[in-house]
């Protein structure tokens, strides 16, 4: 018996197998399929009535009688098999029989492999060049990381922008003391410094406007490397959830034979001999004309 899914339709597939080419010459290169069957007489065996003036058929002539020996029946419910072998002995129908069923199950485990191999070595590449790309994405993120001296620019940035924010209202603030001493006390001495003090915080307020600036566009190179990095870690996830996938699925998917009962030995041959039975009818057709005549 042989499915995917207890299948009929790939038990044609065996029979298909069986009948080939291929399936012929690896079963002649164990066992001589031409010495095999030319045990019989001259009519019925390998080469016929040829073999009388040359040795041998010939591979092409071998295969068709080799292909008529042996017989496949299907139960398209079932998808069952049953494996009927003829030869001029009982060792040579067992052997052939086994050999059948030995190349069935050795093509199929090859089928199963190159199937499996094709779609998991598939899933190990794409696995292997998205783990690449990820580690590559890690490196890019760690240089810029080294070369800007921050971890995240959204935290720098809202660090930046509330420094801003502390500086203009310090700023405000010394701006209404230096009116008020200007005002009520023009050319007092306490007001140079408040001016100082206004100068520098207006500095520093320059100065942190261009650090956002940069920032900014810092944080664009950042958030780029960053969705990069996100993306290729997804499909990472993706791409291994479907390796072990197809992994499974090769497990349950597969060909196979399962021999539900092994070739039997039969007590004697089960080949015609048909020049031996042709002249058994002639004998007794003589004895009847002759006896009734």
């Amino acid at each position: 018996m042989m499915g995917k899914s207890n299948a009929s339709a790939n038990t044609w597939m065996l029979k298909d197998r069986l009948e080939s080419w291929g399936a012929f010459q690896h079963i002649n290169s164990q066992y001589n399929i031409a010495d095999i069957y030319a045990g019989g007489d001259f009519v019925a065996r390998s080469g016929g009535l040829s073999s009388l003036w040359h040795r041998g058929s010939g591979d092409v002539a071998t295969r068709g009688y080799f292909n008529r020996s042996f017989d496949l029946k299907i139960d398209e419910d079932t998808g069952n098999a049953k494996l009927t072998v003829t030869g001029w002995t009982p060792d040579a129908a067992t052997d052939i029989a086994n050999a059948l069923v030995s190349d069935a199950t050795e093509s199929l485990n090859q089928l199963n492999a190159r199937e499996d191999g094709e779609a998991i070595k598939a899933g190990e590449r794409e696995v292997s060049r998205l783990t690449k790309a990820l580690e590559a994405d890690d490196l890019a993120i760690s240089q810029w990381r080294g070369r800007i001296g921050i971890l995240d620019p959204k935290i720098d940035y809202t660090s930046l922008s509330q420094k801003q924010e502390e500086l203009d209202v310090k700023r405000i603030e010394m701006s209404g003391q230096y009116n008020a001493l200007t005002k009520y006390t023009p050319n007092s001495p306490s007001a140079v410094p408040v001016q100082a003090q206004i100068d520098a915080l207006i500095d520093g307020l320059k100065n942190a406007a261009g650090d956002a600036r940069n920032m900014i566009q810092e944080a664009a190179i950042y958030e780029g490397l960053d969705i990069r990095r996100k993306a290729d870690a997804k499909l990472l996830s993706s791409a291994e959830e479907a390796l072990q996938e197809s992994r499974l699925k090769a497990s349950q998917s597969h060909y196979y034979v399962e021999v539900i009962s092994p070739p039997s030995k039969p007590q004697a041959a089960s080949g015609p001999y048909r020049l031996k039975w042709i002249g058994i009818v002639f004998v007794i057709s003589m004895i009847f004309f002759f006896v009734l005549g």
